[in-house]
């Protein structure tokens, strides 16, 4: 080797050490020495793309990867580095074929496959995921990353039997990382080992009192239970589920969700739940909200409020009806035979794509039932059916204006409410984080609006804790 091909190859060494030692700057500036004398000279390029990854200049970086490439097509690390850089830049497709190329090269390169099966589980793709993190594992039983991934992806999957076995593993490694103890905790709860859950998600917040989402994991465990007992007629104690909204709000003071629900346990009153509660919370229970109400809890209120409302219905064929708080639509097929017209409105993304596809609606609006009310022409709607929407609303007042104005004379609307123990009672907020209302009130507030009551039934809403729900149908004309 002469001297000057020695020099360069002293250049790269002492490059690669500074970079190993962390300390790009240096080790970018060694490898543009070598590059000033071999332009083409694949371990600079791969030098200088690798101190520039460390500093995240991705774009920068990938162009000298490519460089390198073109000397030196089947170096697995270059495909991996390749993928490093276009996964930042949102190029996934060719992040994806990159730590492919990289593990057709070299077969047992744990790194890649590790960061494909994230890069995978990143894009809704768990299954695909789940593979790369078990052949990682197969090889390197300890490889604690791995083992935290696929216990996520196990759980997502249903399978949370198998993703506590993985965790435990990874918490053998690491017996103190939050974030292994919060997600083994949930993995437990699916399991339905909540003791241990709730024992595991106080480890985590001992370990870090600072973590939110394991707080708020506890919180929401604690309420549940405590709502439980609390509609089974007993009298639990509030101070540990106000202790864990406590914390949650501390370290997040703009949580409107778990403000709301502190405030249900607490017994404060409100008028009613911010908007941003409502959307979230049922976005969530769009999949299973059909099974839930109607399989478990034996919901029946569009069949009854529709045989309720008959009369009007069919004296008054082809109106325009309108549907608040439509949810997935369950009112839709059974009011759609009387309707001109039928709008359905909800605060819910999620629940709307559910009522769309049961194609009984002309028209569905995501919005928030008073804004929408407020802005219908006067006299422009026939019949407004509001069931299972205020119980999630205190103060009627506001909504019923609006519905009053809505409504042309002679129109109807029929709402239910969950009643409360104390027809004289105005509304209570319950720990369920639902509205009950009194009779009285209900009467008063109708009329104050500008409505008739002119109908009434009791109804039973729902099953809770396999205990009937009270309540109430109300048919109001304009």
């Amino acid at each position: 080797m002469t001297a000057y091909a020695t020099s360069l190859e002293q250049l790269l060494a002492e490059g690669q050490r500074l970079l190993d030692a962390r300390r790009p700057d240096e080790a970018d500036a060694h490898a543009r020495k070598v590059l000033e004398h071999q332009a083409r000279n694949p371990r600079a390029h791969g030098l200088l793309a690798a101190s520039l990854l460390m500093r995240e200049r991705h774009a920068e970086a990938l162009s000298h990867v490519e460089a390198a490439l073109r000397s030196d097509r089947v170096n697995a690390r270059l495909h991996f580095m390749a993928a490093l850089c276009q996964g930042p830049l949102g190029r996934v497709d060719d992040a994806i074929a990159s730590y492919r190329r990289a593990l057709q090269y070299r077969p047992g390169f744990a790194e890649a496959r590790a960061n494909l099966g994230y890069l995978l589980e990143t894009l809704g793709r768990p299954e695909e995921a789940v593979e790369c993190y078990r052949r990682v594992i197969a090889a390197y039983p300890n490889e604690w990353f791995c083992l935290n991934r696929l216990g996520y992806c196990e759980r997502t999957l249903g399978r949370p039997a198998e993703a506590a076995a993985l965790l435990e593993r990874a918490m053998a490694i690491r017996p103190d990382f939050p974030a292994t103890l919060n997600e083994l905790a949930l993995a437990y709860l699916n399991a339905g080992r909540k003791a241990d859950a709730i024992a595991m998600f106080r480890r985590a917040v001992e370990v870090d009192p600072t973590f939110a989402a394991a707080w708020g994991n506890l919180a929401k465990v604690l309420y549940l239970d405590y709502v439980v007992e609390e509609g089974g007629g007993r009298k639990p104690d509030p101070a540990p589920v106000l202790a864990c909204f406590d914390q949650v709000l501390a370290l997040d003071p703009r949580n409107e969700e778990f403000d709301y629900l502190r405030d249900c346990v607490a017994g404060v009153r409100r008028d009613r739940p911010p908007d941003t509660y409502i959307e979230a919370f049922f976005d969530r229970f769009a999949d299973y909200f059909d099974h839930k109400l109607v399989g478990e809890l034996g919901y029946r209120g569009p069949e009854e409020a529709v045989e309720f409302a008959k009369g009007f219905l069919e004296a008054n064929p082809g109106s325009r009806i309108v549907d608040l708080g439509c949810g997935t639509g369950l009112a839709g097929p059974l009011i759609k035979p009387h309707a001109r017209s039928l709008i359905g409105v909800d605060l819910s993304g999620a629940m709307l794509e559910k009522a769309r596809m049961r194609d009984a609606y002309d028209e569905l609006v995501r919005g928030e039932i008073v804004v929408f009310l407020a802005g219908c022409e006067p006299g422009s709607v026939d019949f407004i059916l509001a069931l299972e929407v205020f119980i999630y609303v205190g103060d009627l007042a506001p909504a019923l204006r609006e519905a009053a104005k809505a409504v042309r004379a002679g129109g109807r609307m029929v709402l239910s409410v969950e009643r409360a123990a104390d027809d004289a009672a105005e509304f209570v907020l319950l720990p369920t984080g639902r509205y009950a209302h009194g009779r009285d009130y209900v009467e008063r507030s109708a009329r104050e609006a500008g409505f008739t009551v002119a109908d009434s039934r009791s109804l039973t809403i729902r099953q809770d804790a396999g205990e009937p729900v009270p309540g109430c149908l109300f048919a109001m004309e304009r």
